[in-house]
């Protein structure tokens, strides 16, 4: 008696694609050969079985199933399924530099371009009044922090510079019969000493 057992396929998986990014779609497998048909399985991180690929960030396995026929045996090969998680786009979206001067008034940064959505920016050491020179911080939450890695965190320099104050001065015919005393304006400016005699009109400045 002659007996002929079944072949063993191989399953050539050199072809197959095994690592995607997320984009909100069903990861499917393909490109394996084999002699007979072939199928995949997809299994997650605790080998439950699917019913479909899968779609979310994660690590999966898929078995690729080379199917039984009348000369070879059913062969199978598993691969693991890897979905990165994805980067949602800030190219469009910019916080600059900006540099004011000093009215008395709050002075804030703000992001230019669309956000990706629902992606909400908070800001810290921002709304400035007084000069100085303040590095404020743009943070965001992301909606979707499962499939998507977090957005970095932008910085930019909110910069409100001094003010120029100008005093204005009516003329004034004025004899000083004490050397000590003074002339004070309601910008608080001081005119004082004993060889001024006559002050003409004129702008005075100083920060």
């Amino acid at each position: 008696t002659i007996v002929i057992k079944k072949a063993t396929q191989t399953i050539d998986t050199t072809e197959v694609k095994n690592n995607f990014v997320y984009n909100n779609s069903p990861c499917v497998v393909k490109g394996a050969s084999a002699i007979n048909a072939i199928s995949y399985e997809y299994y997650d991180s605790e080998d439950n079985l699917l019913l479909d690929a899968p779609t979310k960030a994660g690590t999966y396995k898929v078995k690729v199933i080379g199917a039984e026929s009348d000369n070879y045996n059913k062969t199978e090969k598993v691969l693991v399924l890897t979905i990165d998680k994805a980067t949602y786009d800030m190219s469009g979206v910019t916080f600059d530099d900006m540099t004011y001067t000093y009215t008395g008034t709050p002075y804030t940064l703000v992001l230019n371009g669309t956000s990706p959505t629902n992606v909400v920016a908070t800001f810290t050491n921002n709304n400035q009044i007084n000069a100085g020179v303040y590095e404020v911080v743009a943070s965001f939450t992301i909606p979707d922090s499962d499939n998507y890695y977090q957005i970095d965190d932008m910085v930019a320099v909110l910069t409100i510079e001094k003010a120029t104050q100008t005093i204005k001065e009516k003329s004034i015919n004025y004899s000083l019969s004490n050397p000590d005393e003074t002339i004070t304006n309601n910008s608080g400016f001081q005119i004082k000493g004993e060889d001024i005699k006559l002050i003409t009109e004129q702008d005075l400045t100083h920060t």
